[in-house]
């Protein structure tokens, strides 16, 4: 090989690594196969999601949940609620079904059972407002540990609480950046070499520390942008979900807090989606993986990720034509996505096609019937 052949093919070589080095994240499907016609009103669907980045060795995960009062109303009013209704204080409503709190704990639980307790130890932070002879607008109900038996027993203890007052975001992230970044006054061990991660959702706004006059007060949304800063000047990554109606009518917030710190926003228009979304964050490799059924807007109702980026979807289908997609997001703003169109025919339903004759002009209609049910 003569010195500029060498040197041509070197150049080609870089170019490649630089090219592979810059690229998303792919997700694919694995099944089942474009087109396929499916007779049942629900699919599991398979797919990998490859990482853009090595993983990290270790992380620390603080979970940070909204337990202000409305987050005491059934997750399916919460989908329909408006920006209009702003629930304080303890709420007895007598309505069916899971609150947004019991969503957001399950959405915690899941999360605690797909993480890797030889890498990862997680944290939990509740906000809202002082009250109930509790001081303060945040606190630390778990430390950072790699103990996940005790993180769900601290789980079930939040459950088992009445929402109160209002929602304090400030308070929230600022208590969160004391504990992964180990400050004066924190309850966790520090631990350098870990990749610090939030996880924090939200059904509502900032109505403090400002109290609120008006329902969005600029001064508060302010104030939550300033934690954002300090959490990204950590090096803290702030992964948003927003779930429901009333949060998502005044988005700005739970969207800056990731832009500013480099995560995502996960907009949750159904809150009891939170329960599937939350625990496909994979915080080492892929950061957030979701799959739904953009023909109806609905996400998988079960969603498993593995370490590897291996991914189960239960999704619901709508008869004829339903458009799947499988999104990957990380750090990056764009996001790799993968689509599939499946068909629903219910069993027993009738296929028209309609062909023209040929050589005569006329229609033919042939009906075609599916295949019995057993």
């Amino acid at each position: 090989m003569t010195m500029r052949r060498a040197l041509v093919l070197g150049v080609v070589l870089l170019g490649l690594a630089g090219a592979a080095a810059a690229q998303t994240p792919v997700v694919q499907f694995a099944a089942p196969r474009e087109g396929a016609v499916l007779t049942e009103p629900q699919v599991t669907v398979t797919g990998r999601a490859e990482p853009q980045t090595r993983p990290t060795a270790a992380f620390d995960v603080m979970i940070v949940m909204d337990t202000s009062g409305s987050t005491n109303v059934p997750a399916a009013v919460g989908e329909r609620a408006g920006a209009s209704i702003v629930l304080g204080g303890p709420l007895g409503i007598p309505m069916g079904g899971p609150t947004i709190l019991q969503t957001e704990v399950t959405a915690a639980r899941r999360f605690v059972d797909v993480a890797d307790r030889s890498v990862t130890r997680i944290g939990l932070v509740t906000f809202s407002e002082g009250g109930g002879g509790r001081a303060g607008n945040a606190w630390v109900e778990q430390p950072l540990t790699s103990d996940y038996d005790a993180v769900r027993r601290t789980l079930d203890r939040i459950a088992q609480r009445t929402p109160y007052g209002g929602t304090d975001m400030v308070a929230g992230l600022r208590l969160a950046v004391r504990e992964l970044r180990a400050l004066e006054g924190a309850d966790s061990a520090p631990r350098a070499d870990a990749r610090k991660v939030v996880l924090f959702m939200t059904d509502g706004f900032p109505t403090l520390p400002y109290p609120a006059h008006q329902l969005i007060d600029p001064r508060n949304v302010g104030a939550t942008l300033d934690a954002a800063r300090l959490a990204a000047r950590g090096g803290i990554v702030v992964h948003t979900f927003c779930l429901g109606r009333e949060a998502l009518s005044a988005p700005v917030v739970c969207r800056d807090t990731a832009r500013i710190t480099g995560g995502t926003y996960q907009p949750v228009q159904r809150p009891a989606d939170i329960v599937s979304l939350l625990p496909a964050t994979n915080i080492g490799q892929v950061d957030l993986v979701s799959v739904r059924n953009a023909t109806t807007g609905q996400m998988a109702r079960r969603l498993d990720v593995d370490a590897t980026g291996r991914f189960s979807a239960d999704v619901p289908l709508a008869p004829g034509a339903n458009r799947l997609v499988a999104q990957v997001q990380g750090a990056a703003p764009e996001a790799a996505m993968a689509t599939m169109i499946v068909h629903y025919r219910p069993a027993g339903d009738v296929d028209i096609k309609v062909e023209p004759r040929r050589p005569d002009p006329e229609v033919d209609i042939r009906i075609e019937r599916g295949a019995p049910t057993r």
